[in-house]
């Protein structure tokens, strides 16, 4: 079966050891949907830098080399949101993993010292099976302050690059209406004559703010002209131009499309947190156990170590000869 969420989260097939065949389906396919929703959002991010680096630089090369570094930053962001969002909904799971002195609290009075390794396994094995045994089915977690705040700077951070992408899109989907549009521009007599130098508004009196509507109209008519660079995707030399007329033309259409994008892209960020595929799935639980297991193995092994060396210094170590000094 096609496993593309083999790299990109690090699924293993040998987590699910102890699944039957249906929970491994179920998340094999959970988790390659999740990639393949990440890699569409990496595609269309890259999709609109190019867009951008269009506009700004007016050049095909450093357009596609601006849209290929986007992507990439783009694409690492939303993996670290993904993976800190990574957590099993079994709640006994989450708290021991977030604060494992309840663990190692049941192991402080047992005798380390004369514990084999062989045994530490056992003892490590023995308890990863209890804990399997024990969180069967997932449960709902209660919800700490310091979560919300730093869910508050994820959540804040995709609907930012969503409404950044969005924009790019729609500069790509609407460029015939942005040109027809620039065109008008081009040839407003309104413009035209504001940008006139023997204008009777701007002549007049030299009055400051008929100056600076005429300023303003030779601003937008430079931008517009293709005597001042080749265009290449919208005719157009400004950016935030570009934004404003498109914001103008589309009106309404323009926030709701904004919000069909940041609905796209906050999609795999409840996936993440309320699948019951992904968060109460078996494979992030046995990722919790195993997690959990090798921190209680170096536990027992480190403080056994620990009693070993303690032990050793108060049996062969002079203190009175420390003391006569």
């Amino acid at each position: 079966m096609m496993n593309l969420g083999k790299y990109l989260f690090g699924f293993r097939p040998e987590y699910l050891s102890k699944a039957d065949e249906a929970e491994k389906r179920n998340q094999f396919f959970a988790f390659n949907v999740l990639a393949f929703m990440l890699w569409t959002l990496v595609i269309l991010a890259t999709i609109s830098a190019v867009c951008y680096g269009l506009i700004i630089f007016e050049s095909w090369l450093i357009a596609l080399i601006s849209g290929l570094i986007f992507g990439g930053i783009f694409f690492l962001l939303m993996l670290l949101v993904l993976f800190l969002n990574m957590t099993t909904q079994h709640k006994d799971l989450y708290e021991k993993m977030t604060d494992m002195e309840t663990v190692f609290d049941e192991y402080r009075n047992t005798d380390l010292e004369s514990i084999s390794d062989e045994k530490a396994m056992l003892t490590v094995t023995d308890f990863a099976m209890k804990l399997r045994e024990e969180n069967t089915f997932p449960d709902r977690r209660s919800t700490h302050g310091s979560n919300l705040f730093t869910s508050a700077i994820k959540l804040a951070m995709i609907i930012l690059i969503s409404i950044i992408v969005a924009n790019g899109m729609e500069i790509l989907i609407f460029r015939d209406k942005l040109n027809q549009s620039m065109s008008d521009i081009r040839n407003s007599k309104i413009l035209l004559e504001l940008s006139s130098s023997k204008s009777e508004a701007v002549s007049l009196n030299n009055n400051p703010i008929d100056e600076e509507y005429s300023i303003h109209a030779n601003w937008m008519l430079d931008m517009v002209d293709e005597k001042n660079g080749n265009f290449i995707l919208v005719e157009c030399h400004s950016l935030l131009l570009t934004l404003k007329i498109m914001s103008t033309t589309l009106g309404v259409w323009k926030i709701i499309i904004d919000v069909l994008f940041t609905l796209l892209f906050l999609t795999p960020f409840i996936v993440v947190r309320r699948s019951r595929f992904i968060a109460g799935g078996v494979f992030l639980k046995e990722a919790a156990i195993l997690d959990i297991s090798i921190s209680l193995m170096f536990y027992i092994l480190t403080e056994k170590k620990c009693r070993e060396i303690k032990r050793k210094l108060e049996n062969e170590y002079d203190y009175t000869a420390l003391l006569k000094k």
